[in-house]
């Protein structure tokens, strides 16, 4: 893996980092989002380090939160303005929803039967 640099205007985008080689304990990944959103998928050891600046959006940390030795620290400086910023683990074996789950039939943005 290397530092990064991504620049997201007017659309989406999904950058998924769960299978990356760590060769260093820090990494900066510098985000820019201008009405739009990203959503980025760090592994289990990455501790995450947010500096930003968000104006009408929002940034979300919903990654698991680890102590220990071997964490990688992924430094991220975020510019959002007017969309959003989202940040999570992989999904695990036990988290995966099956499509007949009940919940998924909860949801008021679900496709109607």
């Amino acid at each position: 893996m290397q530092d990064m640099k991504i620049g997201v205007f007017c659309g989406g985008m999904s950058v998924d980092l769960s299978q990356v080689k760590a060769d260093k304990k820090q990494y900066d990944l510098d985000i820019e989002v201008r009405n739009g959103g990203v959503n980025v998928i760090i592994p289990e050891n990455f501790k995450l380090n947010v500096t930003d600046r968000c104006r009408m959006g929002g940034i979300c940390d919903d990654t698991r939160h680890p102590e220990g030795d071997g964490m990688v620290v992924l430094t991220v400086y975020a510019d959002v303005c007017g969309g959003a910023l989202h940040f999570e683990n992989p999904i695990s074996d036990s988290e995966a929803i099956e499509p007949d789950d009940e919940r998924l039939t909860a949801c008021p943005c679900a496709p109607l039967a």
